[in-house]
C-alpha cells in the first residue's frame, strides 16, 4: 500500500484538515476577543506559534493511534479487520463540515459586521490623527507665522545690580515688538521661566507655539553698552538675523537700538509696518537715562504682587517722574502701583495718589497703551469705590470699559486690555461678556500667569455656573504651576480648594503662601481654615498676625472675634474686636453703600453685638443688593440663628444651598451651626443629593 493510502487509510489526512481549519477559526476568535481584555499583539502571537508547533505533534498522533469505542490505542496493535478508521474518518468528514460552517460564517460577520465598524473605527483614529497633526502644526507655527518669543536676555556684566537693567531691556523689547500688530508676541510672564532653561530653541518654540525666538545678552560697562541679539526659525533651529549694538549708554541710544531691532524682526519676518508703528517704535519716551533706570527696576518690582516690591516700584517710579516729569509711561506705572498698594491696605491716600498720576500721563500722553490701561483700572476701581451713588458708578463703569476700548484700539487685542476689560465687565454683572473677553485673553496668551489669576478671580468672585468653584480651582492650579514664587498663587489656590472642601490641601496651599510672603490674606485664610475645623486657638494667632499687617481691615478682627468667642476668657476681647470691626465696615460703606458683602459681614458683627434689629435690616439690604446671592443668605442665616429663629434660617440655608451647591460643605463645618446637627432638616441640608 502506498504511503498516501496509508495515510488517507489512517485519517491523517483528515486530521491535519480539521487541525488547520479549527486553528484559523480559533485565532479569528482571539483577534476579536483579545482585545477586549486589553490583551496587546503578544497573546495572539504566541497562541499561533503553539498552534503551528502543535500541528506535526498532531499528525503523528493520528498516524500513531487510531481511536476506538475502547479508547486510544496504538494503530500496530489492531488487527486490520476490526480497524474503525472508515467511521472515524467520517466523523472527521461531519466536523471539518461543520468547522468550516462556522468559518465561513465568521467570515460573513466579520466581513459585513466587524469590516465596516473597523472601518469607520480606523477612519475616525485617521481624522483624529490628522487633526491633532493639523493642531500640531498649528501650535507649532509654520515658517510663514509671524509669531515670536523673547527670551530673558542675559546679563553679561560683571555687576549683579545689571540684572534688572537687562530685565527691562527685555521688557521694552517685547513692548515694542507688541505694537506691530501683526505679530504674535509671547508676554513676558510666560518666557520668563525659560531664563537659565537647559530646553532647545525647538523644544521652547513647540511649548510656546511660536515659529520664531529672540535671545540676546547685554553688558554695561561705564558709559557703554554692548547688545547682541538673533533671532531663529524655531523649526530649523538657524539663525535669520543677528546684530551686536556698541554704543555710547545713552536713553537716546537705548530706546534706538530697541527700535532697530523691532524693525529688523519686522523685516526678518516679512511683516511691513505701516506708518503709526514706524511712530511709535521710534519713540523716545525719555531722553533721562537715571529716569529710565528708575523706570526699569520699577518695571521689574511691578510684577510682583509683595507689598515690599510694590512700596519699591512706587518710590522708583516716583524718581522717575522727578527726574524726568514728562515722562508717561512713568506716571502710568505709578498709578498702577500705587493701585496694587490700595487693593491690599484699602487705604484711600493710595487710591488718591493712583488718580492724580493716572490723570498726568494721561494729560502728557494720551497715544500709549499703558496708560489707557491704567486709566481703565483706575475707573473701574473708582466705579467699585467711589461714594454711594448707582449713577456715579455706572458713568465710571463707562469711563473704564472707554478708556480700555482705547488701549486696545491703539495697540490691538494686548492681553492686559482685555484682562482688565473683563474684569470691569464681571463688575458690571455683565458675566458672559465677563467670560469671552478673560477666555480670549487666555486665548491669545495661553501661559500668561495674570490671566490664569484672573480667571480664577471670575469664576470665584463673580460666575454663576455650576461648576464655577472646581473651574476657579483648575486656574489657580495653573497660575500656580506658572509662578510658584508668587505668594498670590498659593493663596487663590488654597482658596479654591477651602470652597471644594478640601481643607487639607487648602491649607497646605496657604502654609505655601505663608513660606513666600506672609500676607494678610495668607494669615486670615490660614485662621479661617482653622475655625471651621474647631482649633480655635490657633485660628486666634493667625487672625492676630492679620491684624498686624492689616489693621484696617475689617475681615481680620471680624474674624478673630469668631474664633475668640470659642476660646475661654476671650469673650469680651472678642465683643470688643466684633465693635471694632463694624466701625471699620461701616467706615468701608460710607466710601461705597453698594457693597454688599461688607453689608452682609457687618450684619454678622451686629449680631454677635446683640444689635439684632439693626443686624436684620442691615441683612436685608445686602440680600436685597445681591439678588439673594448664596453669600448673604447664608450670612443672614447666621443672623437669623442668633435671634433664635431657627425655621427662618434653616430656610434660608436651604435657599443657599439650592442655588450655589458648595455651601452644603461650609454649613455643615461651620462651628454655629453646630448646634443645629441632629434635626433632620438640617441633615437634609446638608446630605449631597
Amino acid at each position: 500500500m502506498s504511503l498516501f493510502n496509508e495515510l488517507k487509510r489512517r485519517n491523517v489526512l483528515r486530521v491535519g484538515a480539521a487541525y488547520v481549519v479549527s486553528s484559523w477559526l480559533l485565532i479569528q476568535v482571539a483577534e476579536t476577543i483579545f482585545p477586549l481584555f486589553g490583551f496587546g499583539d503578544a497573546p495572539a502571537r504566541l497562541l499561533v506559534v503553539v498552534l503551528a508547533i502543535g500541528f506535526i505533534p498532531a499528525l503523528i498522533f493520528s498516524w500513531v493511534f487510531e481511536l476506538t469505542p475502547d479508547g486510544l490505542k496504538k494503530e500496530d496493535d489492531i488487527v486490520r479487520s476490526q480497524s474503525v478508521t472508515p467511521v472515524t474518518g467520517k466523523k472527521l468528514d461531519r466536523m471539518i463540515t461543520v468547522i468550516l460552517v462556522l468559518a465561513l460564517g465568521y467570515f460573513s460577520f466579520d466581513k459585513f459586521v466587524l469590516d465596516p465598524a473597523r472601518d469607520e473605527k480606523i477612519a475616525e483614529i485617521a481624522a483624529q490623527a490628522g487633526a491633532e497633526q493639523a493642531q500640531e502644526e498649528a501650535r507649532l507655527g509654520m515658517r510663514n507665522e509671524k509669531s515670536i518669543a523673547v527670551l530673558p536676555f542675559i546679563n553679561r556684566s560683571q555687576q549683579q545690580e545689571d540684572e534688572y537693567f537687562t530685565d527691562g531691556m527685555h521688557d521694552e523689547v517685547l513692548t515694542r515688538l507688541a505694537k506691530i500688530a501683526t505679530l504674535k508676541v509671547t508676554s513676558r510672564t510666560s518666557v520668563m521661566r525659560y531664563r537659565d532653561t537647559d530646553k532647545s530653541i525647538p523644544e521652547i518654540a513647540k511649548e510656546l507655539s511660536v515659529a520664531t525666538i529672540l535671545e540676546g545678552g547685554i553688558q554695561r560697562v561705564g558709559n557703554q553698552v554692548r547688545i547682541n541679539v538673533q533671532l531663529i526659525n524655531a523649526h530649523s533651529d538657524e539663525h535669520l538675523w543677528a546684530e551686536i549694538y556698541d554704543r555710547e549708554l545713552t536713553a537716546r541710544n537705548l530706546f534706538a537700538i530697541q527700535s532697530d531691532i523691532s524693525k529688523a524682526i519686522a523685516q526678518a519676518l516679512r511683516t511691513t509696518l505701516t506708518s503709526d508703528e514706524e511712530h511709535m517704535l521710534e519713540e523716545v519716551p525719555t531722553e533721562n537715562l537715571a529716569a529710565y533706570d528708575a523706570y526699569v527696576l520699577a518695571r521689574v518690582k511691578l510684577d510682583s504682587l509683595a507689598k515690599e516690591d510694590l512700596s519699591l516700584a512706587v518710590a522708583q517710579f516716583t524718581l522717575a517722574t522727578q527726574l524726568d516729569p514728562d515722562f508717561a509711561s512713568a506716571w502710568a506705572g505709578l498709578c498702577q502701583a500705587h493701585l496694587g498698594l490700595y487693593s491690599q491696605s484699602s487705604d484711600r491716600q493710595y487710591f488718591e495718589a493712583a488718580e492724580a498720576a493716572c490723570n498726568q500721563a494721561l494729560t502728557l500722553d494720551d497715544s500709549r497703551v499703558e496708560v489707557h490701561i491704567a486709566l481703565g483700572t483706575l475707573y473701574r476701581t473708582l466705579g467699585r469705590y467711589s461714594r454711594a451713588q448707582v449713577s456715579l458708578q455706572s458713568a465710571n463703569y463707562a469711563k473704564a470699559e472707554q478708556a480700555l476700548e482705547n488701549a486696545l484700539s491703539i495697540g490691538g487685542p494686548t492681553v492686559d486690555a482685555l484682562i482688565e476689560l473683563g474684569t470691569l465687565l464681571a463688575y458690571q454683572n455683565r458675566l458672559a461678556e465677563a467670560e469671552t473677553e478673560l477666555l480670549r485673553a487666555a486665548e491669545l496668551e495661553p501661559d500668561y500667569w495674570t490671566g490664569e489669576t484672573a480667571l480664577f478671580s471670575f469664576y470665584y468672585k463673580f460666575s454663576d455656573r455650576p461648576d464655577h468653584f472646581e473651574l476657579a480651582a483648575r486656574h489657580a492650579e495653573r497660575a500656580a504651576a506658572l509662578r510658584p514664587d508668587m505668594a498670590a498663587s498659593w493663596n487663590n489656590l488654597g482658596t479654591a480648594n477651602f470652597m471644594l472642601a478640601n481643607y487639607g490641601q487648602a491649607a497646605d496651599a496657604w502654609q505655601q503662601s505663608l513660606s513666600i510672603e506672609p500676607t494678610r490674606t495668607a494669615y486670615t485664610n490660614t485662621g479661617l481654615a482653622l475655625y471651621n475645623a474647631g482649633s480655635f486657638k490657633a485660628a486666634t494667632d493667625m487672625q492676630l498676625k492679620a491684624a498686624q499687617i492689616a489693621p484696617n481691615d475689617h475681615r481680620v478682627w471680624g474674624r478673630l472675634a469668631d474664633a475668640q468667642r470659642f476660646v475661654e476668657g476671650e469673650s469680651e476681647q472678642a465683643a470688643t474686636n466684633y465693635a471694632r470691626a463694624a466701625d471699620l465696615a461701616r467706615d468701608l460703606l460710607e466710601i461705597n453703600n453698594q457693597d454688599w458683602r461688607t453689608l452682609g459681614m457687618l450684619s454678622i458683627y451686629l449680631a454677635r453685638l446683640n444689635e439684632g434689629e439693626e443686624a436684620m435690616t442691615v441683612a436685608r439690604r445686602a440680600m436685597q443688593l445681591s439678588q439673594r446671592n448664596p453669600e448673604t443668605l447664608f450670612y443672614t442665616a447666621l443672623v437669623r440663628l442668633s435671634e433664635g429663629q431657627t425655621d427662618a434660617c434653616l430656610t434660608l440655608l436651604e435657599e443657599a444651598v439650592a442655588k450655589d451647591d458648595y455651601y452644603r460643605f461650609l454649613i455643615e463645618t461651620d462651628p454655629d451651626l453646630k448646634q443645629l446637627s441632629e434635626l433632620v432638616r438640617f441633615q437634609a441640608i446638608i446630605t449631597p443629593p
